[in-house]
């Protein structure tokens, strides 16, 4: 991931191979790169997770834990489907 510049940089190259525009009102359907949440070892990371919007400024992400996870989560970038 580090290589590639991170998930922001990789899924951006990504969305626009595949004629996705960026968005800053994400709505339901498009996807993004937002800020999940993970528990690990007794700390909360914050790493950045692709999601799918399924309404205002909420996200749709899987998780290990609890399998599909809906919140209001921290968006780092958004595309438009």
């Amino acid at each position: 991931m580090k290589r590639e510049g991170g998930l922001v940089a990789l899924v951006s190259r990504a969305a626009a191979a595949h004629g996705l525009s960026p968005t800053d009102a994400p709505g339901a359907g498009d996807v993004g790169v937002v800020r999940g949440a993970i528990e690990w070892r007794g700390r909360v990371l914050r790493p950045p997770t692709a999601a799918v919007c399924v309404g205002p400024a909420r996200w749709a992400l899987l998780t290990e834990a609890r399998g599909v996870a809906i919140a209001d989560l921290p968006v780092l970038s958004a595309w438009s489907v």
